[in-house]
């Protein structure tokens, strides 16, 4: 059982060694940054599976092996057919002006947008018997008594949150220009959070999170001229922050997941911390110990595009179809009645298509991602259109970053994510910025 972890996590460091070696060290490249989340799941699910003793299937190595090999042959192919922009080193980051008038006008719309969410979600808590915060958490399993048109007021806080992360970060993090202005970028990155932790989806905090992650590693090897050097400044940078994250959602805990979860209860912060992160790994070996064709669904792709399935459903074209909510649970701590059904982003193609589909379906993933990210964001310099891409590409990235937990390509097949992304591209259209100077 603990075999396996172990081979699992040395195949993971030489494919990360290797991959950081190929780019150079940029971290959040699309397959250098699964690689290296899914190894810190490994790691934790170790840690873990010492107390939960689950079995993990000795095939699950071969799929490891598969599925990273798929994500990095969609690298290198990447990579060899797209054309790269002509690096010049003379360019470094600039300042980014927005319009005061309009900036002002934004932020102020979402601040009362998000007050309005909080005060909807306790209002509608309270009508089912629930005060405070408990409120959150009554809400999530009955959305019935909540205001449609202010939930579609949440798309705009997170459009909003995903734009400003990027301004923060230009020029408050990496041109270090701290003024009033600059720091006002931070207030729809909180209000992004709060909007979060109301509706009980902590992944949308780690999306945020990514994203000033991914603004921050491309912009400083930017400025860094694209040197491997720049990998220390951007750990030392980032660590404290995903630090600070996962604390915020351990501490949340109780709030999301309401105080009879077993787990919030069983489980102390670093417990919890190594469940979050380290059951993927240990639920994908659970399952292939059990037989992965017990967990496939009535319809084909079920499990890996289960959103693109229930919108059908909505509109009526599959009504005669029962349809999985999502991946199936497994036992993680039985003793402690404790459960987890999220298995990498290996998990549901492999349910749903076997291990030559599930490798055939992450080469595709993965050629598309650094296909976008050779083209335009690789040893490239600051301007509008880069820009733009470059927020679309902090926002996608959460299908690289989450890889360790789940198939979040699916997640963007949901009407929330894609109306989130065109208002996103707009406000940035909006905002019409311009670059006060060369640094």
């Amino acid at each position: 059982m603990m075999v396996s972890l172990f081979t699992i996590l040395t195949i993971e460091i030489i494919f990360c060694f290797i991959t950081y070696i190929h780019i150079n060290g940029v971290f959040v490249h699309p397959t250098l940054l699964s690689f290296l989340v899914i190894m810190v799941s490994t790691i934790f699910g170790i840690i873990g599976n010492v107390v939960w003793k689950v079995d993990v299937s000795y095939f699950t190595i071969v799929v490891i092996i598969i599925g990273f090999s798929a994500m990095f042959l969609g690298d290198v192919i990447a990579k060899k057919v797209t054309r790269q922009y002509k690096y010049k080193e003379n360019h470094e980051c600039r300042e980014i002006v927005i319009n005061k008038f309009k900036m002002q006008l934004v932020i102020l719309g979402v601040i009362i947008l998000t007050l309005l969410y909080c005060f909807d979600i306790l209002r509608a808590g309270k009508l089912l018997g629930k005060s405070g915060l408990g409120a959150i958490y009554a809400v999530k399993r009955d959305r019935s008594g909540t205001s449609l048109l202010i939930r579609q007021g949440v798309k705009i806080v997170m459009a909003t949150a995903f734009v400003h992360s990027f301004f923060f970060v230009n020029n408050y993090m990496i041109l270090r220009i701290r003024t009033y202005e600059n720091l006002m970028h931070l207030i729809p990155i909180i209000c992004g959070a709060i909007c979060c932790v109301f509706t009980s989806v902590r992944t949308d905090v780690l999306r945020i999170m990514t994203a000033i992650v991914v603004d921050y590693c491309i912009l400083l090897f930017q400025e860094k001229k694209w040197k491997r050097k720049s990998v220390r400044k951007f750990i030392r940078k980032i660590f404290p922050i995903a630090v600070a994250v996962a604390i915020l959602l351990t501490a949340v805990r109780f709030i999301v997941k309401g105080d009879s979860n077993a787990t919030s209860n069983s489980y102390g912060i670093f417990q919890y911390i190594a469940y979050y992160v380290g059951t993927p790994i240990v639920v994908l070996g659970s399952k292939l110990t059990d037989g992965i064709l017990q967990y496939r669904g009535n319809v084909w792709g079920e499990i890996t595009f289960n959103q693109a399935w229930f919108f059908f459903q909505r509109i009526g074209l599959c009504l005669n179809v029962s349809l999985r909510s999502g991946s199936a649970n497994v036992w993680i701590d039985e003793s402690k009645a404790i459960t987890a059904n999220v298995d990498t982003i290996f998990g549901p193609p492999m349910i749903d298509f076997g291990i030559i589909g599930m490798a055939i379906y992450v080469f595709l993933v993965y050629l598309i991602l650094n296909k976008f990210f050779y083209r335009y964001l690789y040893k490239t310099q600051s301007g509008k259109k880069r820009d733009k891409k470059l927020i679309v590409y902090s926002y996608l990235a959460t299908i690289a970053s989450m890889s360790y937990y789940t198939n979040l390509l699916n997640q963007f097949l949901t009407v929330y994510l894609v109306v989130t992304f065109v208002l996103m591209v707009i406000l940035y259209q909006f905002y019409d910025i311009h670059y006060q100077r060369e640094k």
